[in-house]
């Protein structure tokens, strides 16, 4: 499988060390409605995280899902099920920490929550992990803090008020909206500055301002 780079070359994931592939990786995809392309990178929606691992030499990804929860899977697997450009390029970002020192320990607390059930109530300390929490739990300093900031939640529309599909989600679980918890999501946690980018599996959309995002399952497989 061939993948962007940002130009008009194409790697094969076999060759991961030379562009710089190394365990700890954090993955962004896009998955979400289609949109276009002609927006700034910065406006960009990201729906999950998945942290890079490596077993005999193979690239998988740790990820926290709606049906499997926490699971584990080939990188090739993970990028497709990200929202893809016209030209089926994987909307997917990877950072990494600018610090690395702790990332080993971070990979042993993400492997340790393999398992766990996906958290539908998005609250903290319940047994189980949902998307971003999975990283934010896994990816502690020396003292066993949380190295990305949590944030209390809202869960607002644009006007400013809970968001009625918010209540309506909330309400399929019999839950109230966790209004003022705090919690993490894949946008806030992309942006922090204990990252740094390091590869992206796609064009930047202002070079190739004629392409269109749409879904993983609109593309041909």
């Amino acid at each position: 499988t061939q993948f962007s780079t940002g130009g008009p070359a194409s790697y094969s994931i076999n060759n991961k060390f030379h562009l710089g592939f190394m365990p700890g990786l954090v993955y962004f995809p896009m998955n979400n409605v289609a949109v276009h392309a002609g927006i700034s990178l910065a406006d960009l929606s990201y729906s999950n995280v998945g942290v890079l691992i490596e077993e005999d030499n193979e690239l998988y990804v740790i990820v926290s899902g709606t049906i499997n929860g926490v699971e584990i899977m080939q990188l090739q697997t993970f990028l497709t099920k990200s929202a893809v450009t016209q030209d089926n390029k994987p909307i997917v970002i990877a950072k990494r920490l600018k610090d690395t020192s702790f990332v080993s320990n971070a990979i042993e607390r993400t492997k340790a929550l393999i398992g766990k059930p996906f958290d539908f109530a998005f609250l903290p300390n319940n047994n189980a992990i949902y998307g971003s929490e999975l990283v934010y739990e896994s990816y502690l300093d020396n003292n066993n803090n949380p190295l990305f900031a949590s944030h209390q939640m809202f869960f607002r529309d644009s006007t400013g008020n809970t968001s009625e599909r918010w209540i309506s989600y909330f309400k399929s679980y019999n839950l109230d909206v966790p209004i003022g918890e705090y919690g993490t999501n894949p946008n806030d946690m992309a942006n922090d500055t204990i990252l740094e980018e390091v590869y992206r599996f796609f064009y930047y959309p202002q070079v190739y301002p004629g392409n269109t995002f749409r879904r993983a399952d609109q593309r041909s497989l």
